[in-house]
């Protein structure tokens, strides 16, 4: 059932794409500042509760920002059923910082086989996530047999 709810929610997520995806978590009963009498708030506080996405450091969630590319594939590796091993996972992407929150995120999406960057070396590191590039990216995660 989680599955199927998380993938629902990613799947709202990715149609609106006007939603920021933070880098720490939220615990369940935390309230973000910003999000009360948004229309996607329940999405929001049920995306935390099933610990899919999290707020930002000052207790911010900034629902009306776009989604980063580290942002959203820290959203997609979130909700893998079967995390890769990356401990021989080695980032190559030139613009990736390997102490920056985001490397994690990255090493399990190339261990999955979900991202191999852009073809000039890159990740796409502060870029904002093209719909066609979430839904292909989500369409990668769906298991062929999901009913």
């Amino acid at each position: 059932m989680r599955y199927k709810r998380g993938l629902f929610i990613i799947l709202t997520i990715i149609m609106a794409l006007t939603s920021g995806f933070g880098i720490s978590y939220a615990e369940e009963d935390t309230v973000f500042s910003d999000i009360s009498g948004h229309w996607a708030e329940e999405i929001i506080k049920e995306a935390v509760d099933l610990k899919i996405v999290g707020g930002y450091p000052d207790g911010t969630y900034l629902p009306e920002n776009l989604i980063s590319r580290e942002e959203f594939y820290k959203l997609i590796t979130n909700v893998l059923t079967v995390t890769p091993d990356t401990s021989d996972t080695k980032i190559q992407f030139s613009d990736v910082v390997k102490t920056e929150w985001y490397v994690p995120a990255i090493k399990i999406a190339v261990a999955a086989g979900i991202t191999s960057g852009y073809g000039d070396g890159t990740f796409g590191i502060g870029l904002i996530i093209s719909r066609q590039e979430a839904a292909k990216v989500a369409g990668s995660v769906i298991p062929q047999d999901a009913p």
